[in-house]
């Protein structure tokens, strides 16, 4: 049998004893539609069924998505039915690499990581302004070299778009252009940013300094600083060093090492005026290797 569907009208709880009965009774089952079916917790036993490529699963309680679950390589749809109001992901979703779907009644989350293309998403779907409380949004943008054109994003959405409280944004192969950095300079939250691996790519210079950084509503609150694989990198704008705490720089090249050191000398002379005390309470310059 490779589909197990319960479309009972009343809800039906189950000792757990007997869900142990699904796997070892199905062990070719590739759909488990069980949203009549009440767990306590999530059912030992379904990592099992390695064939799974959709399940629903439905619980007052349910608050974990255990880190077992990665196990199902092939699953594609995860549908968790709940009344909790938050729900812990201790899975591996980086590692479901047939995974498209996740879709769960608790929308208390706080880190989300998407994989994928992200030109579409982005453009189509406006469903992460609703995510009230997310802090930690991770957008690595799914490219094939052969055609990148047709995979690279053409810019950002308004700041607007981006959740409310967001604190933490890591960026991954979106070949942005330089001057879309203004987007994000105005979501007023934002206190870490890390771009990797080509997050953006051209001339990045005087620009940033010229664009966005004159105004105090750019970046008020940024005290972390990411940038790696940047290779072309040859300016950071002292202008940031007014708020950083933190800068990481790594496989920048020789040429993007001094505009870092011009940062931590910019905040030791903040510090000689009596302006700041960020050197003695813990700012940190880190440089990686690829910094020769």
């Amino acid at each position: 049998m490779r589909p197990f569907l319960c479309f009972h009208n009343e809800p039906v709880i189950l000792n757990p004893k007997y869900t142990l009965a699904i796997p070892d009774g199905f062990k070719l089952l590739r759909v488990l539609e069980s949203k009549s079916i009440k767990f306590h917790q999530f059912p030992k036993g379904i990592t099992k069924l390695i064939h799974l490529r959709y399940i629903t699963l439905s619980g007052d309680n349910l608050r974990v998505l255990p880190e077992a679950i990665s196990e199902l390589w092939n699953l594609q749809t995860i549908i968790i039915d709940t009344k909790s109001r938050q729900i812990t992901v201790k899975a591996n979703i980086w590692r479901m690499i047939q995974l498209r779907h996740l879709k769960t009644t608790a929308r208390n989350i706080k880190t989300l990581g998407i994989f994928g293309k992200l030109a579409s998403l982005l453009d189509a779907n406006k469903s992460l302004r609703k995510l009230h409380l997310l802090e930690n949004l991770k957008l690595v943008n799914d490219l094939i070299y052969e055609s990148a054109s047709e995979y690279r994003l053409n810019g950002l959405p308004q700041p607007n778009y981006f959740p409310p409280n967001l604190k933490r944004l890591t960026l991954s192969a979106t070949f942005l252009d330089w001057n879309h950095m203004s987007t994000l300079a105005k979501i007023g939250t934002l206190e870490v940013l890390k771009l990797k691996d080509n997050a953006f790519t051209g001339k990045f210079g005087m620009l940033l300094e010229t664009a966005f950084l004159a105004s105090t509503d750019y970046f008020p609150r940024l005290r972390c600083l990411v940038l790696k694989n940047c290779g072309k990198l040859k300016e950071i704008p002292v202008g940031l060093a007014k708020n950083l705490q933190e800068l990481d720089i790594e496989r920048v090249g020789k040429s993007g090492v001094e505009p870092a050191r011009k940062i931590e000398e910019e905040i030791r002379q903040m510090e000689v005026r009596g302006k700041d005390d960020r050197l003695r309470g813990g700012f940190k310059l880190s440089v990686g290797p690829g910094c020769e």
